[in-house]
């Protein structure tokens, strides 16, 4: 599955212009409005009380409110593709947005149920169909005609397979349904969830979409559709590595974290200082190996005519890595319920990426001193995180293992910058990658080697042979 999506950055940057690879990054940009800002608030919330419904036996009756949620979700979602879609094919475009955010909520939601549940090898499975079946939808459609709302059509296609898919395995494990439960109105969440952790989680995604994403429109309108293509492909290939690796954390760590957060009390404190300790430092470990091998990384994964952006590949990284980094420090706040707290500091973030964005823009610099901006508010964000989530919650921190990651990153960083590793061919790429990875799964086994935060987390019981009324 992994390889697969690192083949579909390959497909889409050899069968894309910039101009269409720039349009495609304002589709996934409207998408991703969708899901940050209007999914992922009440995602959060069925993630907190998945075991708890499976439990009691009401997980089904409590979704039907949310896929009537969802479904105005999408409407919203094609609307905005009107404006956003003015240059490509606006009802195509529209059309692909809708059933793509219905497809992409749903795979996303029944892909993590399955796994947060125990079901993992049928997680795994329909997580494998989803990219499979996007990827060759995409190639076969855009051998038809080459626009960035084709691919996206494709990609739509797999995320819809793999989310039926995904409930037709929840479905069986789930008691058989009775009248008693069609009937049964069950409400996904209450006025008290709704203002106390949903709306604040909104605006603190909100701000999380304005500095991931929101600058793509600054760009569009100073740079170009082209400009915006290649910067795009280089934060692009950054972000689809480490979606992977955070797909792994998810897959194998996550679960037992909800279930050990669950209960509550001291209990959870524990369980996030185990999660941060153990992923934080991973986390690391992989923007340094990226660092080191982003010359490879591009020669590798991308077409040549994205050969330049190397510089926002490095960047790419550094804006990763402290997103995922933000992500796990946020998860205090799925403890105390306290999600307000997340809004202040990617609030900072998205006020300085998008302030200097624009002083950029209207300056006439060209598009390559865009790094500035996105890398220094990343890591501005990401100390603000690291600030707040620290008065909320006294999780405990492993030095040891954090202050060995941080030289690894420091060091990395040093021989991009001063020494890069510059391949000239795809042997050299290949061994240039090998040997970095290499140097990284040492680095990873060391760090995981006897670590007491990883065991403890290993020890919540989360796999349910059925679901019980």
């Amino acid at each position: 599955m992994a390889i697969l999506s690192l083949v579909a950055i390959r497909y889409a940057t050899k069968l894309l212009v910039p101009g269409e690879y720039g349009q495609l990054a304002l589709l996934l940009a409207v998408q991703t409005f969708c899901g940050l800002f209007l999914i992922n608030p009440v995602g959060q919330h069925i993630n907190r009380n998945t075991h708890r419904w499976w439990d009691d036996g009401t997980l089904r009756p409590r979704l039907r409110g949310y896929h009537r949620y969802v479904l105005v979700v999408a409407l919203v979602g094609s609307l905005a593709t009107v404006v956003v879609a003015a240059q490509a094919n606006g009802v195509l475009s529209a059309l692909a947005m809708f059933v793509m955010v219905m497809a992409a909520t749903w795979n996303a939601t029944l892909v993590a149920l399955l796994n947060m549940v125990g079901l993992r090898h049928q997680s795994i499975f329909w997580g494998l169909v989803t990219v499979v079946v996007g990827l060759g939808a995409s190639v076969l459609l855009i051998a038809l005609r080459a626009e960035a709302a084709v691919w996206f059509v494709g990609q739509a296609i797999g995320m819809a397979l793999g989310a039926l898919g995904a409930w037709w395995a929840l479905d069986r494990r789930l008691p058989p349904r009775t009248e008693e439960e069609a009937l049964r109105r069950l409400p996904l969440l209450d006025r008290a969830t709704l203002l106390k952790y949903c709306l604040p989680l909104a605006a603190a995604t909100g701000c999380m979409w304005l500095q991931l994403h929101g600058y793509r429109f600054a760009v569009e309108h100073y740079w170009g559709l082209a400009a915006l293509g290649y910067v795009a492909v280089g934060l692009g290939l950054a972000a689809q590595l480490w979606a992977l690796a955070e797909a792994l954390a998810s897959q194998f760590l996550l679960p037992f974290f909800y279930r050990r957060a669950s209960r509550g009390g001291a209990e959870a404190t524990h369980a996030l200082s185990d999660l941060i300790n153990t992923l934080g430092p991973v986390y690391l470990v992989l923007a340094a190996a990226m660092l080191a091998g982003a010359h490879a990384l591009l020669s590798l994964l991308v077409d040549p005519q994205y050969a330049g952006v190397v510089p926002f590949v490095v960047v790419g990284t550094v804006v990763e890595c402290a997103r995922a980094t933000a992500n796990l420090l946020a998860n205090a706040t799925q403890i105390t319920q306290r999600t307000r707290m997340l809004a202040l500091p990617w609030a900072v973030g998205a006020a300085a990426v998008l302030i200097a964005t624009a002083t950029i823009g209207a300056d006439g610099a060209p598009a390559e001193r865009l790094w500035i901006p996105l890398g220094g508010a990343a890591l501005l964000m990401l100390g603000s995180m690291w600030w707040r989530m620290r008065r909320e919650l006294r999780f405990e921190v492993d030095a040891l293992r954090w202050s060995a990651a941080v030289s690894l990153v420091l060091a990395a960083a040093v021989l991009a910058l001063f020494w890069p590793l510059r391949v000239g061919s795809l042997g050299e790429a290949l061994l240039t990658v090998g040997t970095v990875g290499a140097v990284a799964l040492i680095a990873i086994a060391a760090l995981l080697w006897s670590n007491p935060a990883m065991a403890r987390l290993a020890q919540a019981r989360i796999n349910f042979k059925k679901s019980i009324k």
